[in-house]
């Protein structure tokens, strides 16, 4: 994974348009999955429990939160020509920056969510990529954040 990684980051110096924007894309997805939400977690750690988010691992922020996964969405945004596929992309950066906005912001048990529509709502309305993803395209915005059934077409739209 590692050596495709690095092929992939190499490729990307050379390209342009869409073909940037793919790559990118592809880019941010093996950082994604080398994050704690991600199914290749184990290339960071060697073991991993839902009590241990905050280490002392240099790298322990990147791990939560997504940063380089987010950074490469949002690069694959701003280079594609499609419409769909910059909106699949503001949709995984914006799932990046959910994750690290959990990360940063713990429940408070003293704040009432409940007049914000709970925490789940509070905490998605302040994403602002997910604000920018609907500002963009808001009749693709909740087929995308609901689920992932329709990634594949979005993503065929390059």
């Amino acid at each position: 994974m590692v050596k495709k990684l690095n092929d992939l980051i190499e490729l990307e110096k050379t390209q342009t348009g869409n073909a940037k924007a793919k790559t990118n894309f592809l880019i941010a997805n093996c950082y994604f999955n080398m994050t704690t939400h991600g199914n290749s977690w184990m290339m960071r750690r060697s073991w991993w429990s839902t009590c241990s988010y905050h280490t002392v691992f240099v790298d322990s922020d990147e791990f939560n939160k997504c940063i380089l996964a987010r950074a490469h969405y949002m690069k694959a945004a701003e280079v594609t020509q499609s419409d769909g596929f910059e909106a699949l992309c503001l949709r995984m950066a914006g799932r990046c920056e959910s994750y690290a906005l959990y990360f940063e912001d713990e429940y408070d048990y003293d704040f009432d969510y409940d007049k914000m529509g709970g925490y789940r709502e509070y905490m998605f309305n302040k994403n602002t990529t997910y604000k920018l993803l609907k500002q963009k395209y808001p009749d693709w915005h909740d087929e995308l954040v609901s689920n992932c059934y329709s990634f594949n077409r979005f993503y065929r739209m390059i």
